[in-house]
């Protein structure tokens, strides 16, 4: 910081008083990270239909769906679907109605990835068919372990949902996916999932790397630190639709209604990245062709009534070293491989 400092000929101030001129953030110590125990559970069939009662918890499945209920949290999934339908925290629903949560592969494309012609070489993630092959449901004193196998032809891979929730009403989610190694696939633009709330959850909170918009590859001018932001204020009104509002290395992300207060809270084990913007997908992305949007820009955007949350391990790099033709980095690129990433819902 500098105090003072003057022109040549001692007259006009060239910066003012106090102005910042550069900084920087150092690790002093690591956040400490706690890893998730390993399930241990053990068989203990629930009659179709009936609500079992372990420990503290509520068990209720019927013929398309099995939903666990502790403290003040209710999750319900789906038999045949193998996502989380439903989420409730003191009754209050959670998820948009029917909209459930889902693992995410895509982003909308930036200006960067047009030129690089990503959008179309990495296309398969877009929409990769889940054909579920099966649903394993766990019960023991203190947690319910429900797990869905998927089966993904168009990417030659596998993946595992497995949604571990206590008695303390807490939902440890694990997405794995395993991969051909006798093939080669597309990078992914990312690896997570996406969940849609209600508008009037419209409040942040979240440690993480912030104010401002951040990706891995551009995130050095983003500090580290406790943020609170609207959820209006997330998505940058650039010229074009395009992905936005991302945050790197969070601890926690809670989104909440400003009202009551209430919502959740995503915590990871390992840093992970973050995003809630009022738009979908699909709202910023531009298509196959950056040339049939040339006439949309973020101002003609609508407001949909609600909030896209991505809960991610990773997100695919900006690049930026041009705008036409260089992917970015090799060490920043989510190439095919195996994954998995965990992360915890609780109560706010």
């Amino acid at each position: 910081v500098l105090n003072f400092a003057f022109a040549s000929d001692g007259t006009q101030p060239l910066v003012d008083k106090g102005q910042v001129m550069a900084r920087q953030q150092f690790i002093i110590s690591d956040y400490q990270f706690t890893k998730p125990a390993v399930p241990a559970v053990a068989a203990a069939p629930t009659k179709k239909g009936k609500v079992q009662e372990t420990s503290s918890m509520e068990v209720e499945e019927t013929n398309s769906y099995v939903k666990v209920s502790a403290q003040r949290m209710s999750v319900t999934i789906g038999k045949k679907t193998g996502m989380i339908d439903y989420l409730d925290v003191d009754g209050e629903p959670m998820l948009k109605f029917r909209e459930s949560m889902t693992p995410e592969f895509w982003r909308a494309p930036t200006d960067n990835d047009y030129g690089a012609s990503l959008q179309k070489e990495m296309r398969v993630w877009k929409n990769p068919q889940m054909t579920l092959k099966s649903f394993d449901k766990n019960v023991s004193k203190d947690n319910v372990v429900l797990t869905a196998f998927f089966d993904m032809p168009e990417v030659k891979a596998q993946l595992m949902l497995r949604y571990d929730i206590s008695a303390a009403g807490e939902v440890n989610v694990t997405q794995k996916m395993t991969t051909d190694k006798e093939v080669q696939v597309a990078d992914l633009f990312r690896f997570g999932l996406q969940l849609q709330m209600p508008a009037t959850f419209s409040k942040l909170e979240y440690y993480g790397r912030g104010p401002e918009e951040n990706y891995v590859d551009r995130h050095s001018s983003a500090f580290i630190g406790k943020y609170e932001s609207d959820v209006k204020d997330e998505y940058y009104p650039y010229i074009r639709p395009q992905e936005s509002g991302n945050h790197t290395d969070i601890r926690y992300f809670s989104i909440f209604n400003p009202t009551t207060g209430k919502g959740i809270t995503f915590e990871g084990y390992e840093p992970m990245e973050c995003s809630a913007i009022p738009y979908l997908v699909e709202d910023l992305d531009s298509g196959i062709e950056k040339t049939h949007a040339w006439g949309q820009h973020s101002g003609d955007l609508v407001d949909k009534g609600l909030v896209q949350l991505h809960i991610q391990k990773c997100q695919y790099p900006l690049g930026c070293i041009d705008s036409w033709m260089t992917k970015p980095m090799e060490k920043y690129r989510l190439h095919y491989a195996d994954r998995e990433f965990t992360f915890k819902i609780k109560a706010k």
